[in-house]
């Protein structure tokens, strides 16, 4: 099955699992859903399938569970976001959503990477649009400050594998990336690197790091995020960022 037929299947599946919804096909691999009785872009998902149409390839056999999977996760952003509250509210870090809104509040970190606020729930985390925001009645500040916070509370305790040039940084769950936003993470001594500090943000569950001068350890980094952005469901990014005077900059070697 062509990347095509792959996503004709796909948007068929859509409308037949997701009563109410239009599914439009805008390319090779991606898909536009909304409710059929919006005539506009408000509320719909720009779905793009490439992990998925990557992982049939790997597994065709189960393409009816892959497709499946990745619908459950379109009904839950498509449906009526839950009512959260302040306690709820946290920052992700992406290089693109699978879904994106129009008005989703987010700023660029460095590289191709962006921090986006998000409402954590038990099994996911819903993209937080600016109206839901402007109800939590908080200035940009206070609204930044508090999504540090709560991450900072709701976050498991990463684990860090080291090794003599790197080191794998990871939380078992979709937090890991927002560690960049940690600066007491990344001022600490529990990463010791010649050079400044560089990451690749390689997947939800994988923060590569190395030091500006480990050349080894650089290239070590890059092949395992190049691994991942052909095997990880939730790949991320290949961009080295690098870490400088307390801040995230693009990393040229």
């Amino acid at each position: 099955m062509t990347a095509e037929q792959f996503t004709h299947v796909y948007a068929e599946r859509a409308e037949t699992l997701l009563p109410g919804m239009k599914a439009t096909i805008k390319g090779a691999l991606e898909v536009h859903v909304g409710m059929m009785s919006h005539d506009d872009d408000d509320g719909v998902a720009k779905v793009f399938l490439e992990n998925a149409f990557r992982e049939y390839a790997e597994n065709p056999a189960e393409i009816d569970a892959i497709i499946s999977r990745y619908l459950v996760g379109l009904r839950g952003a498509l449906t009526e976001v839950p009512t959260f509250t302040r306690e709820h509210l946290v920052l992700v870090v992406r290089r693109e959503i699978a879904f994106e809104w129009q008005a989703l509040l987010h700023w660029p970190l460095a590289g191709d990477v962006h921090a986006i606020y998000a409402f954590d729930a038990p099994d996911t985390v819903h993209y937080a649009p600016k109206e839901k925001l402007d109800e939590l009645g908080l200035g940009e500040s206070a609204l930044k400050a508090l999504a540090l916070k709560n991450l900072k509370h709701n976050r498991v305790v990463p684990r860090i594998e080291t090794h003599p040039t790197f080191a794998i940084v990871s939380s078992g769950d979709s937090y890991s990336p927002s560690l960049l936003l940690d600066d007491d993470f990344w001022s600490t001594e529990r990463l010791h690197f010649r050079g400044d500090i560089v990451v690749i943000v390689a997947a939800n569950d994988l923060v590569l790091v190395t030091g500006s001068q480990e050349n080894e350890g650089l290239e070590a980094i890059a092949e395992m995020a190049h691994e991942a952005a052909g095997e990880a469901v939730h790949a991320i990014s290949t961009t080295p960022i690098v870490r400088r005077d307390g801040a995230w900059q693009s990393f040229v070697q």
